[in-house]
């Protein structure tokens, strides 16, 4: 049944398309890490039957950061 509603409401191509989003993940300029963090928490949650590993989500995220937030 989950797999059901899974294939009918999260089609494969947009599941790889929020994977993508969410492995390509980039701060935008001049917004902070806070607005940041929240961009990047709504794109996980946008596909909850794909778990990241924590430590993969984080360096993900950490990879996405401006160098001046890096830095700071």
């Amino acid at each position: 049944m989950i797999a059901k509603f899974l294939a009918k409401y999260f089609l494969p191509s947009k599941a790889a398309k929020l994977r993508s989003d969410i492995t390509t993940f980039s701060q935008y300029e001049n917004k902070s890490i806070y607005v940041a963090w929240d961009r990047y928490k709504g794109l996980l949650r946008k596909i909850p039957h794909y778990e990241f590993f924590e430590w993969l989500e984080i360096q993900l995220f950490y990879n996405g950061l401006v160098s001046n937030t890096k830095m700071g």
